[in-house]
C-alpha cells in the first residue's frame, strides 16, 4: 500500500494544470490559474480568425500570460489585440501565423519568449515595447520562406525594449529602416541577420561584444549607417562583411573593437572622431579591392591595433594626429597606394611592417622638433622614407588637427592661418599678440612681439591689425624669444601695418 501511495504522488507532480475554458466573444477560451492570474492554454476554439481580441481576464483574474503554441500555425489570424494585463509572451505563441500582418506589444509585457512570431510571412508592421525580446522571436518575419521577395516589414523598438536576443530578427528580408534606441541595453549575436536593412541608425551605448549583429541579404541595397550619440563602444565585429556606402561615428565613440567594421566593401571614406581612444586590430582591414580612399584620424586616438587599415589600395595619404602611441603590426599593409604619410607628433611605439607593401615611393613627415625617430633625417625608417615637413605641410597638418581651413575666422578676430603664423590658439578669443618694439632696418619694420595670454611679459603699445599677416613659406622666430621658447616657437615671415 504505500508504494502505491508514493507513486501516485510522483505521477500527480508531473501532471500538467487542468485547463478551464469560458467562452468571451465569439471564442471558448483555454486557460490555467496560477494563483490569481491566468496564463492562456493551446485549445482555443474554433481556430481563430480575423483580428482577435485576447481577453484580459477569465474567470475573474486577469490574463497575464499567453502559453506556449497558444496560437501555434492559426494561418486565418490577421490582427490581435493584446490587453494591457499580459506580461509574458510564451514560446512560439504565434509562430507560422502566416496571415498575421500586425501586432503591437503593449509595454506591460516583460517578456517574448523563443520563436513567439516566427516565421509570420506577412507580418510587416511590428510595434514591440517588451522588455525583453527572446531568440528568434521574429525570426522569418515579412518574407515567405525560402525566398527574397521583400514585403516591406515597419519595425518600431520602443523605450521599454532593453534587451534583444540572438537572431530575434533575422531573415525579416522586408526591414528596410532600422532604429535602435538608447534604452536598449544587450543585443546578441546576428539579432539582425540577413535582413534588407538600408537605414541603420543606432543609439546603444554598447553595441555588438559578442560577434556581429547585423548582416544583410544577399540582395541588400546600399546601406547607410549612423550611430548617434548615445553610443561609447562599438565591439568586436559589430558590422563586419557588409557592404556600407556611408559611415558616421558618433562624436562620443571611445573604442571601435576588433573586426568591427571588417571587409565592409562600398565604404569610401571613414571619419574617426576625437572622442575615440582605441581602434582595435582588424576593424577596418579588407581583402584588397574595397573602395575606400580616405581615412581621418580624430585627435584623441591613442591606439592603432594590429591590421586596424590593412588591405585598403585606394588610400594614397595619411596623417597621425600626435595623441597616437601606440601602431601595431602591420596596421596600414598592403595600402599599395600609400605615397605620403604625415605624423603630427613624436614617435609613437610601433610594430613591424606597419606600412609594408605601401607604394615603393612612400614617405613619412614629421615636425623637426619632434623626436624618438631613432634614425638620421632624412632616411629610411621601418621600411619607408622619412623626411622632415616643409613649412606649407606644417599649416596644414595644424589646420587639420583643428578642424579648421586657413581663412575661417577664429574667436580672437584672425584667420585660422594668421593664428598659425602668430603661434596663436585659434580657439581663445584673448590670445592675440602685442606688439612691443617696431624699428625700421633697410626699410622694412622690425618687431618684437608680445601675446597676451603667453609666457612672454612686457608693455603693450600697439597692435597688429586684423588681416594683416600674411605667410610666405620662411622660417622666423619671434624676437626676443630664447632658449626653448626660440626653439618652441616656429613663426613664418608676417607682413605688419601699424595703426
Amino acid at each position: 500500500m504505500r508504494k502505491i501511495i508514493v507513486l501516485m504522488m510522483v505521477f500527480s507532480a508531473v501532471m500538467p494544470l487542468v485547463a478551464e475554458t469560458e467562452t468571451v466573444g465569439d471564442y471558448t477560451w483555454q486557460y490555467s490559474v496560477n494563483g490569481d492570474t491566468v496564463e492562456l492554454q493551446l485549445g482555443v476554439s474554433p481556430e481563430p480568425t480575423g483580428i482577435v481580441v485576447i481577453p484580459s481576464s477569465l474567470g475573474g483574474k486577469p490574463v497575464t500570460s499567453i502559453g506556449m503554441s497558444v496560437f501555434d500555425s492559426c494561418n486565418g489570424l490577421t490582427g490581435v489585440t493584446i490587453p494591457n494585463s499580459v506580461t509574458n509572451i510564451g514560446e512560439t505563441a504565434f509562430s507560422y501565423c502566416r496571415g498575421l500582418t500586425s501586432v503591437t506589444i503593449p509595454e506591460s509585457v516583460i517578456s517574448i519568449g523563443y520563436g513567439a512570431f516566427y516565421n509570420c510571412d506577412n507580418l510587416t508592421n511590428i510595434v514591440v515595447n517588451a522588455g525583453t525580446i527572446s531568440n528568434c522571436a521574429f525570426s522569418w518575419c515579412g518574407t515567405a520562406p525560402w525566398n527574397f521577395n521583400r514585403i516591406p516589414l515597419s519595425l518600431t523598438i520602443g523605450e521599454s525594449v532593453t534587451n534583444i536576443g540572438e537572431q530575434a530578427f533575422s531573415y525579416c528580408h522586408g526591414l528596410c529602416d532600422l532604429t535602435i534606441p538608447a534604452n536598449v541595453a544587450t543585443i546578441g549575436s546576428n539579432a539582425f541577420g540577413d535582413v534588407g536593412v538600408t537605414n541603420l541608425f543606432i543609439d546603444v551605448e554598447y553595441v555588438g561584444g559578442d560577434g556581429r549583429i547585423f548582416s544583410q541579404c544577399g540582395d541588400a541595397a546600399t546601406l547607410t549607417v549612423v550611430l548617434g550619440d548615445g553610443v561609447k563602444h562599438v565591439g568586436d565585429g559589430f558590422l563586419s562583411q557588409n557592404r556600407i556606402d556611408s559611415l558616421t561615428i558618433g562624436k562620443n565613440v571611445e573604442t571601435i573593437g576588433e573586426s568591427a567594421f571588417e571587409r565592409c566593401w562600398g565604404l569610401k571614406e571613414v571619419t574617426i572622431p576625437n572622442s575615440v581612444r582605441d581602434i582595435g586590430a582588424y576593424a577596418f582591414t579588407s581583402d584588397f579591392g574595397t573602395d575606400l580612399t580616405n581615412i581621418t584620424l580624430g585627435c584623441g586616438v591613442t591606439n592603432i591595433g594590429a591590421f586596424a587599415f590593412a588591405g585598403n589600395p585606394g588610400v594614397t595619404s595619411l596623417t597621425i594626429p600626435d595623441s597616437v602611441q601606440n601602431i601595431g603590426n602591420n596596421a596600414f599593409c598592403l595600402c599599395g597606394s600609400l605615397t605620403n604619410v604625415v605624423f603630427d607628433g613624436n614617435a609613437p611605439t610601433i610594430g613591424e611592417g606597419c606600412f609594408s607593401m605601401a607604394d615603393p615611393s612612400c614617405t613619412v613627415y614629421v615636425r623637426r622638433s619632434s623626436i624618438g625617430w631613432g634614425v638620421e633625417i632624412p632616411g629610411e625608417w621601418n621600411g619607408v622614407n622619412i623626411q622632415y615637413m616643409t613649412p606649407e605641410m606644417e599649416i596644414a597638418t595644424w589646420l587639420t588637427s583643428f578642424g579648421f581651413a586657413a581663412n575661417d575666422l577664429m574667436a580672437n578676430g584672425r584667420t585660422a592661418a594668421e593664428c598659425y603664423a602668430l603661434g596663436l590658439d585659434p580657439t581663445d578669443a584673448t590670445n592675440d599678440f602685442r606688439i612691443v618694439s617696431i624699428e625700421m632696418v633697410d626699410g622694412e619694420p622690425k618687431v618684437e612681439w608680445k601675446p597676451k595670454v603667453n609666457r612672454w611679459t612686457g608693455a603693450e603699445i600697439q597692435t597688429v591689425l586684423k588681416g594683416a599677416a600674411s605667410l610666405d613659406g620662411e622660417w622666423k622666430s619671434v624676437e626676443g624669444a630664447t632658449g626653448e621658447e626660440k626653439a618652441a616657437m616656429r613663426f613664418f615671415k608676417v607682413v605688419v601695418e601699424v595703426q
